[in-house]
């Protein structure tokens, strides 16, 4: 679960001292370590040097800012270790038989020396060029950590503006084979030694560029697009076209650092997209806008676009879906509950299925409108001293009590979709249903160097029925997953589970005015908010 920036953004960190001494005295006596087993020496070349030098120096300090905020001991050289593991990996060379015990032995200075000598032996190969190296020795740092730590993604790097909206198409792309999604979303105006970022952000395979996802409320998904379309040209130039990287750096959201005139953003681009499942080419139109993010969904859209949160108006059961948590989601959750509150709701049912978690603070705060009173402890978390602190949310508009629940989750509910179903279900709010959830019970925080986001956990969730605060955290991890309410459990084959995935995905993305016809549009093709429903008339009736 991310920490929102707000919230707890790492500023500075004790302990930098040892890297700068090490940096000043790798400068003094040159890059020659004393055993690296990093490969031939190659024939000097101060420019690159220079590069090799910056990497060691900004890789050591990232690593030490690292070993003193992770939420367990880690030792600085096992993350050099798996950041040089991930260098050698990118370029198919295989790693060196002493690595290992070069990199456990040395000290500060003879690390950064190991590192500026990797970096050299490795050369100026494509996958490190520029900023890359760095960005693949961190993507590398996991393996000494957990999987929840590392580069984070797109959404969680995008430039809004002050009413937290969004300048962009919705799409998103892998724009570097084998890299984060959002390496094209970095500023122009930090330098890895002579090359600028921007020169990444040009790099584009040279083939059809495949979609990976498309946000909610986008124009990309009001104009149609799916995750998995291929682009094979803009603005009628293929991708062998010289002029293709141009028109498709307007695909891609603004970058961080580049002032915004966010009034500017209407001209029109044109796709021409290649569908799995379709023979001919779909030709799409985008405008570019400024738009905020769904996250929270309901039964269907209405005509306006707005989501119509009744599953059946009649008996006055209402049906809120929740995405990815993001920082507005808490007052969008809001406004559903008053949309379904202006008349009679009689029950809920929750879907938590497939959350990916997100923010804290706002989780929290969805957790918090369903509960009361104030006081009532949401969740906790402990820090890698120990210490014990209490989950706040944010000043609430609604206080959400008086119906019965039924919350839906699944081994893909995960961080703030936990937390959520946590919450209700230690404070006996709602009836958990369908299945154990993924057992995220970690917090993370951005550790941001160099314009690069990075996140790392920097502490534990305790849930609000803990009563051992010092437990040990083994001990601590058995309190996750979520696991549904006895007798509540809805079983469902890996199949049926895709199909629903799949699914619900299309039917969020499906733009106002489509007749195309949908799996999920059939209530009995998702047995699991039938039984759900079925559960909630129990209750209603009680």
């Amino acid at each position: 679960m991310a920490q929102a920036a707000g919230d707890g953004m790492i500023k500075s960190v004790p302990g930098m001292g040892a890297v700068l001494s090490a940096f000043v005295l790798v400068t003094a006596l040159g890059a020659e370590p004393p055993r690296d087993a990093a490969g031939p020496a190659q024939p000097p070349d101060p420019q690159f040097q220079a590069v090799a030098r910056e990497f060691g120096f900004s890789l050591l300090q990232i690593v030490a800012q690292i070993e003193q905020l992770y939420v367990r001991p880690v030792s600085r050289a096992d993350l050099i270790e798996s950041g040089v593991v991930g260098l050698y990996e990118a370029v198919r060379q295989p790693v060196p038989s002493t690595l290992h015990q070069d990199v456990q032995r040395a000290n500060d200075a003879e690390l950064l020396a190991l590192l500026m000598r990797v970096r050299e032996a490795l050369g100026d190969h494509d996958a490190l060029r520029g900023p890359r190296a760095l960005l693949v020795a961190l993507n590398a740092l996991p393996r000494a950590l957990d999987p929840y730590c590392g580069l984070t993604g797109p959404k969680e790097f995008q430039v809004l503006d002050q009413n937290g909206n969004v300048p962009h198409t919705g799409l998103e792309f892998p724009l570097a084979p084998g890299m984060p999604s959002f390496v094209g979303l970095m500023p122009d105006g930090v330098r890895f030694g002579q090359e600028p970022l921007r020169a990444v952000r040009a790099n584009l395979p040279g083939g059809p560029v495949r979609i990976i996802g498309v946000q909610p409320g986008s124009p990309g998904q009001k104009a149609g697009v799916r995750p998995g379309d291929l682009v094979v040209a803009v603005d009628g130039k293929p991708p062998e076209d010289a002029g293709f990287a141009a028109a498709f750096q307007r695909l891609l959201p603004v970058r961080s650092g580049v002032p915004v005139d966010f009034s500017t953003l209407t001209s029109a681009v044109k796709l021409r997209l290649l569908r799995p499942e379709r023979a001919e080419p779909i030709d799409v139109t985008i405008v570019p806008a400024v738009y905020r993010a769904e996250s929270i969904f309901g039964a269907r859209r209405r005509l306006d676009g707005a989501w119509d949160y009744w599953l059946d108006q009649s008996e006055r059961i209402g049906y809120i879906r929740v995405g990815l948590i993001q920082s507005h989601s808490y007052s969008e959750f809001a406004e559903a509950i008053k949309s379904l509150r202006s008349t009679t709701l009689r029950g809920l049912v929750l879907d938590l299925r497939w959350c990916p978690g997100g923010y804290l603070k706002p989780s929290a705060t969805i957790a918090r409108q369903l509960l009361a009173p104030d006081r009532t402890v949401i969740a906790s978390q402990r820090d890698k001293n120990g210490q014990v602190t209490r989950v706040e949310a944010y000043p609430i508009e609604i206080e959400a009590t008086d119906f019965p629940m039924v919350v839906l989750v699944n081994g893909a509910t995960s961080g703030g979709g936990e937390l959520i179903a946590a919450a209700l279900q230690d404070h006996g709010r709602a009836v958990i249903a369908g299945q154990r959830t993924a057992g995220k019970s970690s917090v993370q925080e951005p550790l941001e160097r160099f314009g690069i986001p990075l996140k790392i956990t920097t502490s534990l969730l305790l849930r609000p029925k803990n009563r051992e605060p010092n437990a040990i955290p083994a001990a601590l991890a058995e309190e996750w997953p979520v696991r549904p309410d006895p007798g509540r459990e809805i079983l469902g084959s890996a199949e049926l589970s895709r199909q629903l995935k799949t699914g619900w995905l299309l039917h969020t993305l499906r733009p106002v005015g489509s007749t195309e016809a949908l799996f999920i549009d059939d209530p009995d093709n998702d047995p699991q908010r039938q039984a759900a429903v079925q559960m909630l008339r129990g209750l209603m009736e009680r």
